[in-house]
Formats: structure tokens, sequence, C-alpha cells
């Protein structure tokens, strides 16, 4: 099977249970930097995970700060305090714009977006889903 290509930048599906290796942060990471579509920017962006050993840890430069996140190795599961922290990076912006969340039926599968109070706004009417801010 080739590449996954997604279908919008405007919002991604994420089933929780993703972390398995090396690597997976940085591709949720970055998963969640295109659905930004341009307005956030993540580099120097490397992780690790060690799932037998319990040692999970995430490190990336948000303008210009450094981020180091150890992170919780449980299973597969992705640890909450990633969420936390892209939470808290975006408490202050500008232009209002936050992630949000989406879990219809309390699973493990997501959906995550990029959103200002008045583009939410308009998805909630237009769907009638109840999307959260993250």
């Amino acid at each position: 099977m080739g590449e996954l290509i997604p279908a919008t930048d405007s919002c991604w599906l994420l089933d929780l249970e993703c972390i398995v290796g090396t690597g997976n942060y940085v591709d949720v990471l970055k998963n969640m930097e295109r659905i930004t579509r341009g307005k956030l920017s993540f580099e120097n962006v490397r992780d690790y995970v060690d799932i037998e050993e319990g040692v999970a840890w995430l490190e990336f430069d948000h303008e210009g700060q450094a981020y180091r996140l150890d992170l919780l190795a449980e299973n597969d599961w992705i640890d909450p305090q990633f969420f936390t922290l892209l939470s808290e990076i975006t408490a202050d912006r500008k232009d209002n714009y936050r992630f949000t969340q989406f879990n219809g039926d309390g699973g493990q599968e997501m959906i995550f977006g990029f959103e200002s109070p008045e583009s939410l706004n308009k998805i909630v009417a237009a769907t009638g889903l109840e999307f959260e801010w993250l």
C-alpha cells in the first residue's frame, strides 16, 4: 500500500492508539501542524518511544522556544499531555485560532481541527457536531 494522502488540510481523524515506536509523535505533531494551514510551525521535531522500557519523549521548537515533553509510554496510547501542551501553545494567539476536537462516540478516534471561534460556530451550525476546544 502506498502513502496515504490526506483528503483535506482542515481536519484530521486520529486513532489515539497510534504510538508504537520512535517517529510516531513526530508524525502526529506534523499532522497537527498540517491542519493549521500554515498558522503554526514546529521545527527540529524529534521523538523517542520505547514501549517495553516505558520511555517516551518529544522535542521541538516553536516560535523560537524549545519544548521537551517527557511522555507516558503505556501500550500504544498517545499521552494526553501531548494535547495539553498544544492547547497551552495556542491559548493566547492574537488571531484566536485554537485546536478543536470531536469524539462523537467516546471511542479511541478523534477528529481534530484548527479554528477561530467564528469558523468553529459555522462548522457546528452546518454539521450539528459538538466540536470542543482542545
